[in-house]
């Protein structure tokens, strides 16, 4: 009889293991998943949401500032500095988002140097704006200085695309390479406009516009 229980304890215990480890596993993938959810929230909120309108301005910048130094008259100024007006709105957003607490912590090492090198892009603007407005600066550049801006919000962007979830980061991949297709397009404008303004096209642009 001894021996009996004993054989029958030594199954239960087995058993009782065996669901503690089950519950674990299920527990941990519970709160993976959580956490990874909760992940994407704030990469979405502080980062993704944010910066979708920058993009918008900033390709909007561009192409006036090219207008803008291929005739420099008067209403071209205007709608330049309101442009002007509008990027700074969104970059200061932009900026106090990606620096916030909850980023930081939700981010790994490699996300956050890529926001820090998008921040500090941002942060060279108002130098190629102050050589924009001496005209010390050619409009192929100004293309060049605007699309590596772009760019640094898109190599942000390759970073959660590099998540856990499979589904959300295949959807970003996705999202991702639409907007850098939209984004090539946006270049070309800008170096098309900028020369039929001027009514013509310099070497640099059209190696630019060809690349």
């Amino acid at each position: 009889m001894r021996f009996r229980n004993s054989r029958l304890r030594t199954k239960v215990t087995a058993m009782l293991v065996s669901l503690a480890a089950l519950w674990a596993f299920a527990a941990w993938v519970t709160l993976r998943e959580g956490i990874n959810l909760l992940w994407v929230t704030t990469y979405d909120s502080q980062l993704a949401t944010p910066t979708d309108p920058l993009l918008v301005e900033l390709q909007r910048e561009r192409r006036l500032s090219t207008v803008y130094l291929a005739s420099p008259g008067t209403a071209q100024r205007q709608a330049l500095d309101a442009q002007r007006a509008r990027t700074d709105k969104e970059r200061a957003t932009v900026r106090r988002l990606a620096r916030s607490r909850s980023l930081e912590m939700a981010a790994d090492d490699v996300l956050m140097r890529r926001v820090n090198e998008m921040l500090a892009q941002l942060d060279r603007l108002d130098g190629a704006r102050r050589q924009i407005d001496a005209r010390t600066i050619g409009r192929p550049q100004v293309v060049s200085f605007y699309s590596e801006a772009v760019e640094s919000v898109f190599r942000a962007y390759d970073e959660i695309s590099a998540l856990d979830d499979e589904q959300i980061a295949k959807d970003t991949r996705a999202l991702l390479q639409l907007n850098r297709q939209w984004e090539l397009l946006s270049q070309e404008d800008a170096l098309l406009v900028g020369a039929l303004t001027s009514g013509r096209l310099t070497a640099a642009e059209h190696t630019q516009f060809t690349q």
